[in-house]
């Protein structure tokens, strides 16, 4: 449930700032409630017919606002004009 999600999240953030990938003052289980929260309501808004093609900038946002600098993709490779994979 949503419990095991949020303390899932919670050990992520918690190993990331262990080693140093977000500042020492990130509060685990704090950042983990709120990338639940996060998460949870563009669930919702995209069940609920709002619009999903933003969804990736907002998570984007979210994560920015604790510290978390995320790099777009690559592109993926293509192979004879098809994707590959």
């Amino acid at each position: 449930g949503a419990d095991a999600v949020r303390a899932a999240v919670a050990r992520v953030v918690a190993a990331a700032r262990e080693a140093g990938q977000l500042p020492a003052s990130t509060d685990p289980a704090a950042a983990a409630g709120y990338l639940y929260a996060v998460l949870h309501g563009l669930t919702t808004l995209v069940r609920t017919g709002g619009d999903a093609s933003h969804v990736g900038e907002d998570i984007d946002r979210a994560l920015a606002s604790l510290g978390i600098a995320i790099e777009s993709p690559p592109a993926p490779a293509t192979v004879r004009g098809r994707r590959a994979g």
